[in-house]
């Protein structure tokens, strides 16, 4: 069965957002093997496929926080993806929206010291 089934309807995407945010949130064990099964690719494709939807965009972020703190593997694929670029869109989609930005930020956190686009993206001019 394919995984991306799942994220079709928005509701059903949601929820599974959130499962793999409190799966992965804290630990390490969780982190690892939810990276191993494919949740980075589910999260970037949530991503592309429900980025006007806030709240789908808010457990994005939340989930690459989750799957990517203190975890070089899986920001490493987040890296691969390109997800610098999408939480930079984040941000200036979204401003309006303070939960949001305060989740991109945590993903920026997360990935600031093991990914080079995002330590480029939070230089500061």
């Amino acid at each position: 069965m394919d995984v991306y089934c799942f994220i079709q309807d928005a509701l059903v995407c949601e929820a599974v957002l959130r499962g793999i945010y409190y799966l992965a949130r804290c630990n390490e064990a969780n982190q690892l093997k939810l990276g191993s099964a494919g949740a980075v690719g589910l999260i970037v494709a949530a991503m592309r496929m429900f980025f006007f939807k806030p709240h789908i965009v808010y457990y994005c972020c939340q989930c690459i926080a989750g799957l990517s703190f203190n975890n070089v593997v899986n920001a490493d694929q987040f890296d691969e993806a390109e997800v610098a670029d999408w939480l930079y869109k984040v941000l200036n989609m979204y401003m309006e929206h303070g939960e949001v930005v305060e989740a991109a930020c945590h993903a920026i956190y997360a990935l600031k010291d093991l990914n080079h686009r995002m330590s480029d993206l939070c230089k500061v001019s």
